[in-house]
């Protein structure tokens, strides 16, 4: 939970248990299976991950050194933004974030050959973030293809 605090999430667990009286097909159910399945809902859970409201406040990393922002931001991403990488990308920003105001983010993708979800949330947080939205130029058609796939190329500006 500490690792989400640190970048501006939270965490809620959330058992499925909660939801059995709703399910009304277990009604259908003999007795003794239904309570076994009510039980055994008991065991699994989800988590619910959202924004908290104010996001925490960092020491500036000592490695970034000074930066000039102006109100946007251009970035070139390389490899892969996946679950390995995409925690560093975005503390990145929100290192830059908390310097200046960053109204927009241009991201060159020409290096950039898969996106996995944890990179689509990143992305996500930093359209939250920009009132005037992030633009990914040089989308690789295979990147471009997971973006529509995935209706974000409704979301963020995307060019080819």
């Amino acid at each position: 939970m500490a690792f989400l605090a640190t970048h501006g999430l939270k965490g809620e667990r959330i058992f499925i248990s909660n939801y059995a009286k709703d399910i009304k097909s277990l009604s259908k159910l003999p007795q003794k299976i239904a309570k076994e399945i009510r039980e055994n809902m008991s065991r699994f859970a989800y988590w619910k991950i959202t924004l908290l409201e104010e996001r925490p406040k960092k020491e500036k990393a000592s490695q970034m050194g000074q930066f000039e922002l102006s109100h946007a931001l251009s970035m070139r991403v390389k490899g892969r933004l996946d679950s390995l990488s995409a925690s560093s990308f975005l503390s990145l920003f929100l290192a830059l974030s908390e310097q200046s105001k960053i109204e927009s983010v241009t991201i060159d993708c020409k290096e950039l050959d898969y996106l996995s979800s944890a990179g689509f949330h990143v992305l996500l947080i930093m359209r939250k973030e920009c009132e005037k939205g992030v633009k990914l130029t040089r989308v690789q058609p295979s990147v471009n293809s997971l973006i529509e796939q995935m209706g974000f190329d409704a979301v963020l500006e995307v060019e080819e």
